[in-house]
């Protein structure tokens, strides 16, 4: 379709033929999914967005001028829609990065809790086994860290300090060791 046709199907669309915009849709649908592939970091939103975009067109059509390329004027809306997208996902990446801290410390410490009330329970001496071997399991930059936080006390700024790395940094090795413990502790029997 050229850009003459595809005003004039536009031109037909505004007086009153909206079945005609499914032309427009099915000609223009694969360029947008394109656009939308591109730029977006979640790929099971295109589909969405992209019904999305023909349908802020459709409402937008008296602010379309005829001959300027209807096409490039959807795949604008497009690249507008998917800059949004975008911005709402990093923020929703931020909000839940900057709290899965405090989860995971929810979690984990329900977690310890148990670990403290099957010791108490008699199973100190299988959970103390069991316990040093995941943590040996661990990568020396892990063992390390968690040795210091928990068998030293020391804070994670401390040991951010020491290790030169960024707390944030410290508090990801944490969260990840400490799901490498869980998951080696259950392996070895020890049920949380």
């Amino acid at each position: 379709m050229t850009i003459s046709d595809l005003d004039s199907v536009i031109r037909a669309v505004r007086a009153g033929d909206r079945e005609r915009y499914g032309e427009v849709v099915t000609h223009l649908e694969a360029r947008v999914r394109v656009v939308l592939s591109l730029m977006l970091p979640d790929r099971s939103v295109v589909q969405d967005l992209a019904h999305e975009v023909f349908v802020v067109a459709y409402l937008k059509l008296a602010e379309y001028r005829e001959g300027t390329d209807f096409a490039a004027w959807v795949k604008a809306i497009a690249r507008n829609l998917a800059y949004n997208e975008r911005r709402r996902w990093i923020r929703e990446k931020k909000f839940t990065s900057r709290f899965a801290v405090a989860i995971e410390d929810d979690l984990i410490g329900s977690a310890i809790d148990v670990l403290v009330e099957k010791a108490e329970e008699g199973e100190k001496a299988q959970l103390s086994v069991a316990l040093r071997d995941c943590v040996a399991a661990l990568s020396a930059s892990a063992r390390e860290t968690i040795e210091r936080f928990y068998f030293d006390d020391a804070s994670i700024a401390d040991i951010a300090t020491n290790s030169g790395r960024t707390t944030g940094a410290i508090k990801v090795m944490l969260f990840r060791a400490r799901a490498a413990l869980a998951m080696c502790l259950a392996a070895k029997g020890v049920r949380l």
